[in-house]
């Protein structure tokens, strides 16, 4: 089983920030999301990057998903439900991409230019 590089987009960063905005009015909750993710998604993903069902609404795609995927140098895209969050990551042979994540209540994933 092949450890893959985990890396996130500039989209992925500013879905966290997000998701601070988002959780104002849950005290704790950005904190705890943030502890889950680097204890427990970041090592699935190293050893089980497939975990995840493939992304398969809007594909072969958004634009703008098209184009990160293009430059990331192709892949899967994949998305896992942590939680009520859900991440959209792109896999390949070494990497995996965080592209997005939101919460569940929120309609779907934001992609910025």
């Amino acid at each position: 089983m092949s450890r893959r590089k985990i890396t996130g987009t500039a989209n992925f960063a500013r879905n966290l920030e997000g998701l601070r905005t988002f959780h104002t009015e849950h005290p704790g909750g950005f904190e705890r999301a943030v502890a889950r993710l680097q204890d427990e998604l970041l090592p699935l993903l190293r050893q089980q990057a497939n975990v995840g069902r493939p992304y398969e609404r809007g594909e072969p795609g958004r634009p703008l998903i098209e184009n990160v995927r293009a430059r990331l140098g192709g892949g899967v895209l994949r998305e896992l439900v942590v939680d009520d969050y859900v991440v959209l990551y792109l896999v390949s042979a070494k990497r995996v991409a965080l592209m997005s994540i939101r919460h569940g209540r929120e309609l779907d994933f934001d992609f910025a230019d």
